[in-house]
């Protein structure tokens, strides 16, 4: 699963690439678009709960263009559940690979 803690990567993200499971994080307290222009979009919505535990490998990505502080706490949250992997950082993006202990 590949999933974004912001709108501000998911976008993008959802109209140039063709991933399997490619969903944004639920509960961002300051979204830039309403969940119903993400839904239109043909974008799904989970929360961190459906995705943590239930998969040996996630992909996070992380737009820290607003909502800084959620953001960090949803990264804080998924790097407590899992082992990184590999990390790669640019432009205020970061995107990086974990997966269960057991892997």
């Amino acid at each position: 699963v590949v999933a974004h803690t912001s709108d501000a990567s998911y976008l993008p993200s959802l109209a140039y690439a063709n991933f399997p499971e490619h969903i944004l994080l639920a509960g961002d307290p300051e979204p830039r678009k309403p969940d119903a222009v993400i839904k239109a979009l043909g974008g799904e919505i989970r929360s961190l709960e459906q995705l943590v535990g239930k998969r040996d490998r996630l992909w996070l990505i992380v737009a820290l263009e607003h909502s800084h502080e959620w953001q960090r706490s949803q990264a804080s949250l998924v790097k407590g559940a899992y082992a990184e992997v590999d990390a790669v950082s640019f432009g205020g993006i970061s995107i990086t690979l974990y997966v269960t202990e057991t892997n």
